[in-house]
């Protein structure tokens, strides 16, 4: 009845109507009553949500510049730990229409990742150096001649007996870097490198294993050379005291 698209009046004489047969049939007025008066109060109510909102969580994203298909091998490892990946390109605009600097620096008075070479069994020593490199060269020589193997290049050379040389025949810098907060990651995976293929001096600790620096480290070799680790696989037998 309520439902009904009835004028007022003629929606009281249906009640009146309603009621005088409940009357007359001994059924308690005072029920219809409660019954018209819940399903008036039904009809003002707000429909009640079917399905319940939950809050958005915050998403986590990590962005990566898109060099290669191959790319996608590193950031499948971050979206298994719930990392949304993004990607951008190397060719924006601010660089396209950036002037070039025609002053070069030279690479020794540069920070970053730097190696040193043993120029007696030619296995290389792993740093890095917020300054320019060529002091840090200096100071490693300084250790060497006071025989101090304060480092672990200067260990390696006083405990061998083997020689040292030029620093533009023994330094080279690997990875130029202004960003200090870098520094560290790219020093464990130059070690991680170097030390995977054999060419780390043994005072040097290559750390913990790490699989996003050997899948880095794979992706990075030929592909006559991936497949001959694939079918032959070699486990590094990595030292656990630390230099």
């Amino acid at each position: 009845m309520l439902n009904l698209p009835l004028h007022k009046n003629r929606l009281q004489n249906e009640w009146q109507t309603i009621l005088h047969v409940a009357k007359n049939n001994h059924f308690p007025t005072a029920l219809i009553r409660n019954l018209r008066h819940l399903m008036a109060q039904k009809r003002t109510q707000a429909p009640f949500p079917t399905q319940l909102t939950h809050p958005k969580k915050n998403k986590k994203w990590a962005t990566f510049t898109f060099i290669s298909p191959n790319i996608r091998k590193v950031t499948n490892l971050f979206k298994q730990i719930g990392v949304n990946i993004a990607f951008r390109g190397k060719n924006t605009l601010s660089r396209l229409v950036k002037t070039t600097n025609t002053t070069r620096t030279p690479p020794h008075n540069k920070p970053g990742i730097y190696q040193l070479t043993c120029n007696t069994c030619n296995l290389a020593y792993i740093g890095q150096t917020s300054r320019n490199v060529k002091t840090r060269y200096h100071e490693h020589i300084r250790y060497i001649k006071n025989n101090n193997p304060q480092s672990a290049y200067a260990q390696h050379l006083l405990n061998n007996r083997h020689q040292f040389g030029t620093i533009d025949n023994i330094m080279i810098l690997l990875k130029p870097l202004h960003s200090q907060h870098l520094l560290t990651t790219y020093e464990q995976f130059y070690i991680h490198s170097f030390h995977k293929n054999g060419k780390l001096i043994s005072e040097q600790s290559p750390g913990n294993p790490n699989p996003l620096f050997d899948l880095t480290t794979h992706l990075s070799q030929p592909r006559a050379n991936r497949a001959s680790c694939a079918k032959n696989p070699s486990m590094d037998t990595l030292p656990t005291n630390r230099v």
